[in-house]
């Protein structure tokens, strides 16, 4: 589980949607939102029904996103709100270490990573 500083609150869902900017992978896109300050980054997940009907595979595909960033929490610079926005694709990547590297992959091309 993410830790409490990490993560996106419900208003915060809105505020990225509205006022950040897509970048997109493989097996998910990330939209992004620059706050202007200094605290650390917060994530959020979003999973569509049309990704999934099964709620088993949606929490799932969460589980496996949460235990990718984990591993690569440190890297991230700090003042950055997340989401990360679940594509059909992913669903075949059962392997977290293949979602880590995408995360990186991705993070890397929005200049997220330090």
């Amino acid at each position: 589980m993410l830790p409490k500083t990490n993560r996106l609150i419900k208003q915060d869902f809105n505020n990225v949607r509205e006022k950040g900017f897509v970048v997109n992978g493989n097996l998910f896109g990330l939209s992004i939102y620059k706050r202007n300050d200094s605290n650390p980054p917060r994530f959020g997940f979003v999973v569509s029904k049309k990704i999934s009907n099964k709620a088993v595979e949606r929490n799932r595909i969460k589980r496996m996103l949460r235990q990718a960033l984990l591993s690569l929490l440190s890297k991230f610079k700090n003042g950055y709100d997340v989401v990360f926005l679940a594509k059909k694709t992913i669903l075949e990547e059962s392997n977290v270490s293949d979602v880590a590297d995408e995360i990186e992959k991705v993070g890397r091309k929005s200049k997220l990573l330090e």
